[in-house]
């Protein structure tokens, strides 16, 4: 303790005539225990003895050391001290001893804090073993397959749906048969494999699928390949060395299938939307919405049915009378592709009808729901099972895409121009840098008339028969009557009658004698 003088040449001459393993008294601690030495084989040790509780305790301080000065409290790098060092660390024992003496005293910290230290030797193990494993694994060469890139190819898929349906494909059609192939080295993997792969997943009911595959893959070949030179991402396509030939998958040679052109014809889109038109059975706001939502798929043009039930009212702009549709398909990461499509008189009507039933059940941010459901949009499939079930047996293998191609050639049949069929149903426009850059028309008063004409020959209300008429002009002045009566405003009719003087009368007569119709072909 500071203040008490201690003769360290006794003490010394103590330490030095120690008997061998006999612990001899140095001094009292103040305030507990006794400070000892004892001579070991090649050292002598420091201990701090106590008696407590009936039990006599010993712990080891540290070794003396000779050459050190006897003053210096301080241990050496290599654990030896001098007497006064020793003392110190008696006392801040004796001192540990009161301070915890209701709770077992020293030998209980003394245990504890070696639990401790053991628990802290143990994590320091385990964090260096980690450390060792890690560099070990970082030594192992890592293998980059086909496998493991097709599962990150399918993890950066946007759609859950997606990513499930390419991932059971390859797991039913390929692993399966070429385990060999998609686990080997993909550096090491020849395209004549890929297709030998192919191949051999190929069964002719799933020819559809297997092209499905081919085509992930080379999409999949090609993100790889080229991610070594995208500074903006796909980080985790990099690490694979795709060989050059596997950007380049060369077709299956399976015989393609027909395209399936089944379009309604001109009698049958006139019967759809007789049907579609008729009162429910049931007359409930479900039955009365699904009828609600075909006629304006009807009458927007047969629009992408995976686009049309992603409408939100929102979407809508009342004060401009148009509609904003959001085409996604086959973008990519790009922006969507805008629609807008005039509101006529006739979808306004609709349109406020779906409204009003919707606020039975307190509304919706979409125009297309089940009914009772606001929270989210109907799905197509729904949409398209709800057509089926309501042409069932009226019209032969009705599909209720049939309607969206039947629209294109109800139009083609009027002459309207392949470019504005399908900037209406959007497809199969050019991709040139005209129309990418430059081109920014909307189509607004061309997409008014097309739709006033597929409106007016599915109801009958501008129909008109052209056989045996060879009096052009007084055609053109038959269909104005007959636009006078359909019952459209002023602005609409005015349109219309305006666009017969620009656009030429189709005299086109069909098989039943009544499909003449006024044409949209070129502007004058």
């Amino acid at each position: 303790m500071a203040g008490v003088q201690y003769n360290f040449d006794d003490l010394v001459n103590i330490i030095h005539s120690a008997p061998l393993n006999k612990e001899i008294k140095l001094i009292s601690i103040n305030p507990f225990g006794t400070l000892v030495c004892a001579r070991r084989n090649k050292f002598i040790s420091f201990l701090w003895r106590l008696n407590y509780e009936k039990k006599l305790y010993k712990f080891t301080i540290g070794k003396y050391d000779p050459k050190l000065s006897n003053r210096t409290t301080h241990k050496t790098d290599c654990g030896t001290m001098s007497i006064m060092g020793a003392i110190r660390e008696a006392e801040q024992m004796a001192t540990t001893h009161q301070r915890h003496i209701n709770n077992g005293g020293y030998p209980a910290f003394h245990e504890e804090q070696k639990k401790q230290d053991e628990q802290d030797k143990q994590k320091k193990q385990d964090k260096q073993d980690e450390n060792k494993q890690a560099i070990n694994d970082d030594q192992k060469p890592v293998v980059y397959t086909i496998a493991s890139l097709t599962e990150v190819y399918i993890k950066c898929l946007k759609k859950k749906q997606d990513q499930n349906s390419l991932r059971n494909a390859i797991d039913k059609n390929i692993v399966p048969y070429s385990t060999h192939i998609i686990y080997k080295p993909i550096e090491t993997v020849k395209q004549s494999e890929v297709m030998t792969m192919l191949k051999h997943g190929y069964r002719p009911e799933a020819q559809t699928m297997i092209e499905k595959i081919r085509t992930a893959y080379l999409a999949m070949f090609r993100r790889a390949y080229n991610a070594k030179n995208n500074i903006l991402g796909d980080d985790e396509f990099k690490p694979y060395n795709i060989p050059h030939e596997l950007t380049a998958l060369p077709g299956l040679g399976i015989p393609k299938a027909p395209p399936d052109k089944n379009p309604l014809s001109e009698y049958e889109m006139w019967r759809y939307y007789k049907i579609i038109n008729e009162k429910p059975e049931k007359d409930n706001n479900s039955e009365k919405l699904k009828r609600l939502y075909l006629k304006l798929h009807l009458f927007l043009g047969g629009q992408r049915m995976a686009q049309l039930v992603r409408l939100k009212y929102s979407d809508i702009n009342k004060q401009g009378r148009y509609l904003t549709l959001y085409d996604k398909k086959g973008r990519g990461g790009l922006s969507n592709k805008v629609i807008k499509l005039p509101i006529l008189k006739h979808l306004e009507v609709i349109l406020d009808e779906i409204k009003e039933i919707q606020s039975t059940f307190g509304g919706s941010e979409y125009v297309f729901t089940i009914y009772g459901k606001k929270e989210e949009h109907l799905r197509a499939e729904q949409l398209s099972t709800w057509a089926k079930g309501l042409v069932a047996g009226k019209i032969e293998k009705f599909q209720l895409k049939r309607v969206r191609s039947g629209v294109e050639t109800l139009l083609a049949s009027m002459n309207v121009t392949e470019e504005l069929r399908g900037r209406l149903q959007s497809h199969g426009i050019a991709g040139n840098v005209q129309n990418k850059h430059y081109n920014a028309y909307g189509y607004s008063k061309e997409f008014k008339i097309i739709l006033m004409a597929v409106y007016g020959h599915v109801t009958e209300k501008i129909f008109i028969s052209v056989e045996h008429r060879d009096d052009y002009a007084q055609a053109i002045d038959d269909i104005m009557t007959k636009i006078s009566n359909v019952g459209l405003s002023d602005k609409e009719e005015s349109l219309a009658k305006t666009a017969l003087r620009m656009f030429r009368l189709d005299t086109a007569v069909s098989s039943t004698g009544i499909a003449g119709s006024f044409a949209l072909q070129h502007a004058a």
